[in-house]
């Protein structure tokens, strides 16, 4: 059996540190906003049976706490949520104006 081999990096980081290996993905993906308890914002890798998956984990940010920077099977209700708070704060959508607003 392929064991998780788990690992990250702060955001921007040119190479990732690895953290550990797990029996399964599930441990792996258990234990990633636990991983450094001292950063709050950071990248987590896991490898499993050669697929590899990036998250990135904002401790205290709910929703938001983990991000999956792939989708993890079927897009769901909270992929679109998700997606949906990242195009609004890269300001991707086009907004209504309200009368006698400029652009």
């Amino acid at each position: 059996m392929a064991l998780a081999k788990l690992y990250w990096h702060l955001p921007g980081a040119e190479e990732v540190k690895y953290k550990g290996s797990f029996h399964t993905f599930e441990d792996a993906r258990n234990v990633i906003t636990k991983l450094i308890p001292d950063v709050n914002q950071y990248v987590a890798v896991i490898e499993y049976d050669g697929n590899v998956g990036r998250y990135l984990v904002t401790k205290g940010a709910g929703l938001l706490e983990v991000i999956p920077m792939h989708t993890e099977g079927e897009w769901t209700e909270k992929d679109q949520m998700v997606s949906e708070v990242i195009n609004f704060v890269m300001a991707n959508h086009e907004m209504p104006l309200v009368p006698g607003e400029d652009e």
